[in-house]
């Protein structure tokens, strides 16, 4: 499993294995200037289940993770567009697909869904700063 990244202005690969991302510039009560497109990517897997959840928020507990997915690429999705609007819950400790059924967003494993993602920082966050984020994909596969 791979994980590719793609522009969301041009919707161009960035990368075709990426390992991390950047929101860019989060100030409190304001969404974060990069908007992430990532897109999961079987190898030699062939998957029976395919999600994602947010494992750890890094102590943000008022910032908002939101996340869109869609069969179909297309450009002009922004921090803060009214199609992100599934917020990812926090789901610590988690390793299997069962476990998290409440927290994750799943997706078809035939054809995986290019995601969105953006954050909005809560105006009451008091642990703001530098911060590592994790997002997991979790899968299952013969």
């Amino acid at each position: 499993m791979k994980i590719s990244r793609y522009n969301p202005i041009t919707m161009a690969l960035i990368s075709d294995d990426v390992t991390g991302v950047d929101f860019g510039n989060l100030t409190l009560g304001n969404f974060c200037t990069n908007t992430i497109v990532i897109k999961p990517v079987a190898e030699s897997e062939d998957l029976t289940l395919l999600g994602l959840y947010l494992e750890d928020r890094a102590g943000l507990e008022h910032t908002r993770f939101g996340l869109y997915k869609s069969q179909t690429s297309f450009t002009g999705v922004m921090p803060g567009d009214s199609r992100i609007n599934t917020y990812l819950i926090e789901a610590p400790g988690v390793s299997d697909y069962s476990q998290y059924s409440d927290n994750r967003v799943s997706y078809d494993v035939g054809n995986p869904e290019y995601t969105w993602l953006d954050a909005k920082a809560g105006t009451n966050e008091t642990t703001f700063g530098a911060s590592s984020l994790n997002f997991r994909f979790v899968f299952e596969y013969n």
